[in-house]
């Protein structure tokens, strides 16, 4: 990981102690805040997470999704946080957060075809999968296992978005496809290029950019799952959009289902 140009003083949280740092220099605004632009971009996160459970919730959705979107409240919680501090414990709090919200999207892909459950211990695999995980980047302090981890499960739940992609038959899905895709990879070569080009790309905020563009791809992930999870029970999506553009579904209640 290539540590941040650090300027001279460390703020009111003093000395960072996280084992990662990144490129924005660190209290350059506000003694209160480590990289403000980092921590200010980590709250769209707590925005979408919050518009999707107002929807999600009003409309007598699954627990699943529920659990989606406050995962991804979570995440931009804990982002904050680490990103305000730049301390250890913050940072397992905006690691840990991206690691069970992407499991349990996970849960969204696998378990998206039958009224009743076609794999029965899953939530229970998912759990035990998470408590491992929780150990061993609790323990461990190489910033790199966590990425590694965290990009296969993205990997793989790509995969899975491209199959349900490949299957459907309803034509909006297929631009909740894009916009879960071309954000994501356009705000994961910004992250890159934030990390490999530090001196370069200060002034642009790369970082900050990569939380804006996941933040809109995770949206449009957990609204492409629920459409299919629809479509596979026999159910036409009545599609609503709030004042912001964003998508929601309005007749769970016709699904009948109240479980997991």
């Amino acid at each position: 990981m290539q540590a941040a140009i650090e300027d001279a003083k460390h703020g009111v949280w003093g000395p960072p102690t996280a084992s990662a740092d990144w490129c924005e220099i660190n209290y350059a605004m506000t003694k209160y805040i480590a990289e403000f632009y980092n921590a200010m971009s980590s709250l769209i996160f707590v925005a979408l997470g919050l518009i999707g459970l107002y929807h999600w919730r009003s409309a007598a959705h699954e627990v699943r999704f529920i659990i989606c979107w406050l995962m991804l409240a979570g995440v931009g919680l804990g982002s904050t946080l680490f990103h305000s501090t730049l301390l250890r414990s913050m940072q397992l709090l905006d690691e840990l957060p991206m690691m069970y919200g992407t499991l349990a999207i996970l849960y969204l892909w696998i378990e998206n075809g039958h009224k009743r459950q076609s794999y029965k211990y899953l939530p229970h695999f998912l759990v035990v999968w998470a408590l491992i995980w929780t150990g061993i980047h609790g323990i461990s302090h190489e910033v790199r296992l966590f990425h590694y981890h965290f990009g296969v499960l993205q990997a793989i739940s790509m995969g899975y978005a491209i199959h349900a992609l490949y299957k459907t038959k309803l034509p909006h899905v297929k631009l909740y496809a894009i916009l879960y895709f071309a954000p994501f990879l356009l705000g994961f070569v910004l992250w890159n290029l934030d990390k490999k080009l530090c001196t370069k790309v200060q002034h642009l905020y790369f970082h900050a950019w990569w939380h804006i563009l996941s933040g809109i791809a995770a949206y449009f992930c957990i609204a492409l799952a629920t459409a299919t999870r629809y479509e596979k029970l026999g159910v036409l999506p009545k599609i609503e959009h709030n004042v912001l553009r964003l998508p929601h579904f309005s007749n769970a209640k016709d699904l009948h289902l109240h479980r997991l």
